[in-house]
């Protein structure tokens, strides 16, 4: 078990949302087991000059590693972080498909290279609003409702082009 900020069972909305993002990246929302949800895993590094890892959102599988980036900064992309991921989560997960979806502003970036039982999708912010408002559009709550608002507003923002909002 590796170190996280936190990790969880998903939320009714949480199952709904996950489900529609599993469902737009790779086409299939049926999942063969329970996952897991965690915040900022840390997949350790291999050797002492190698860099850990710490991909913004896991969710583990009994057979599946869905590792979730996210980005909001065009200078916060790296382009070895990808890679890195794939390659630390085949070392630390081995025998298990993995499975990365890649979400930021408008942007052109190359897929990673893949290996078997490996997938990638490049997603926008502007892709995944309509997910939220599937999975918590109808809540009531005045406090989820604020944080609906604030994360509707900075993603309605993110799409448009990078230079115009930076």
């Amino acid at each position: 078990s590796f170190p996280t900020r936190r990790s969880s069972d998903l939320t009714e909305q949480g199952t709904v949302f996950f489900k529609a993002l599993d469902h737009l990246s790779f086409g299939s929302d049926s999942w063969t087991s329970t996952p897991v949800f965690v915040d900022e895993i840390t997949m350790p590094k291999r050797h002492y000059d190698e860099l850990s890892a710490s991909p913004d959102w896991t969710l583990i599988f009994e057979d599946r590693i869905w590792m979730i980036e996210l980005k909001t900064e065009r200078g916060s992309h790296r382009a070895n972080q990808l890679p890195h991921y794939l390659d630390l989560a085949s070392h630390h997960y081995p025998g298990r498909s993995i499975d990365v979806t890649y979400l930021t502003g408008p942007l052109t970036k190359p897929a990673p290279a893949l290996r078997e039982r490996q997938r990638y999708v490049h997603l926008t912010w502007g892709d995944v609003l309509p997910l939220y408002e599937k999975a918590w559009g109808r809540i009531e709550d005045a406090g989820i409702r604020r944080y609906l608002d604030v994360v509707r507003d900075a993603l309605t923002t993110l799409a448009t082009p990078w230079p115009d909002w930076r």
